[in-house]
C-alpha cells in the first residue's frame, strides 16, 4: 500500500505531546512528589491542565485552517481535497444528523448507510492525496456524526491484521491523535500514550520511518521541560538530518531543520540555531520559514 500523506502540517502531532506531558499529573505521578510518596491527583482548576487544555484547542485550530502545503506524492489541488470532503459529506451528512430517527424508519438501511459512511470515510483519512487539514476536517465531521470511534476502530484492526507494517502503525498513532482532540485533560493522557506507542511501534520497524521519527520528535519538544524531554527531541531531529541527507530532496524536510533550530534557540543557544537554519535553507532556499529565520 502507498505510504500515507502526511503533510508537513504536523500541527495534529503536536497535541499529543502537550497530552503525553500531563500523563504524568492525569495518574497522579507529580514530579514534586516525594520519592514512595502519593502525590495528589490533579483538579480541573489545575493551572497545568488549563494551560495544556487551551495550547491543545488552539494547536486544532491552527490546523483547521493552515493552509495546504507540500505532498510527497502526486500534488492535488486544494479545491479537488475541498471537493472531495463535500462530497463525503453530501453523501453521508444528511443521513448521519439524526442516526436515530433514520434508525426508527429502516433499522437494515441505516445500518448499511453507517457501514458505507466508515468505509467511504476510512478510503478518504488513507488516500495518499488528502491534506492533512482536510483530514482534520474530515475527523471533526465525523466526530459530530458519532462515527469517530468506529472509524478509528477500523484504524486499530488494520494495524492489527498487518503488525509489521510500520506505515499502518504510523497511521494509527495519527488517528489516535484525533481522537484526543474529543476528550477532556483526564482521557488525554491515555489517547497520547497510545500515540506514542504506535509511533513507536513503527520506527521500532523502520528507524527510517520519516513520518513516524518527525511527529514522535514534535511531540516531545512540547512536554514541560521538567521532564527532560527537550534532549530526546533534539536528538531525534538530529538522527533525521543525517537520515535525510541520504535520501532524495523532499520540501517537507526543511521542517526538521526549522524544528532543530528553534530547540537550539529555546535553549538559548543562539548559534547552533541560525546554523540548523542555514543549513537547511541551502537546502532547501525557498521556504519561507527557514528565510524568515535566518533573516
Amino acid at each position: 500500500m502507498q505510504k500515507q500523506n502526511l503533510t508537513v502540517l504536523f500541527l495534529a502531532f503536536l497535541a499529543v505531546a502537550l497530552a503525553s506531558a500531563s500523563v504524568g499529573f492525569f495518574l497522579g505521578r507529580d514530579p514534586a512528589t516525594q520519592a514512595g510518596g502519593q502525590a495528589p491527583a490533579s483538579t480541573p482548576t489545575d493551572p497545568r491542565i488549563a494551560e495544556l487544555e487551551a495550547k491543545t484547542a488552539e494547536l486544532q485550530s491552527m490546523l483547521e485552517s493552515a493552509p495546504l502545503q507540500h505532498s510527497r506524492s502526486t500534488p492535488t489541488s486544494a479545491g479537488e481535497i475541498e471537493a472531495a470532503v463535500a462530497e463525503w459529506m453530501a453523501k453521508h451528512g444528511d443521513k448521519l444528523a439524526a442516526p436515530e430517527a433514520e434508525a426508527e424508519k429502516d433499522p437494515r438501511k441505516a445500518a448499511q448507510e453507517k457501514t458505507r459512511a466508515i468505509a467511504d470515510a476510512l478510503a478518504a483519512l488513507i488516500d495518499p492525496n488528502t491534506s492533512d487539514s482536510e483530514r482534520a476536517r474530515l475527523w471533526k465531521e465525523l466526530g459530530k456524526a458519532g462515527l469517530l470511534d468506529a472509524v478509528l476502530a477500523e484504524f486499530e484492526k488494520r494495524a492489527e491484521r498487518d503488525p509489521n507494517d510500520a506505515d499502518k502503525q504510523s497511521e494509527l498513532g495519527s488517528a489516535y491523535l484525533q481522537k484526543l482532540f474529543t476528550v477532556g485533560p483526564m482521557e488525554q493522557g491515555v489517547w497520547a500514550t497510545k500515540a506514542d506507542k504506535a509511533f513507536d511501534a513503527a520506527l521500532t520497524l523502520d528507524d527510517q520511518h520519516w513520518d513516524a521519527r518527525f511527529s514522535k520528535a514534535v511531540s516531545l519538544s512540547f512536554w514541560p521541560a521538567l521532564f527532560g524531554k527537550k534532549q530526546e527531541a533534539i536528538d531525534n531531529f538530529e538522527v533525521l538530518v543525517q537520515q535525510q541527507a541520504k535520501l532524495p530532496s523532499d520540501a517537507r524536510y526543511a521542517q526538521t531543520h526549522l524544528w532543530l533550530g528553534n530547540m537550539y534557540d529555546e535553549r538559548g543557544e543562539k548559534d547552533k540555531a541560525v546554523a540548523a537554519w542555514r543549513a537547511g535553507l541551502e537546502l532547501y532556499p525557498d521556504d519561507e520559514a527557514l528565510k524568515k529565520k535566518v533573516q
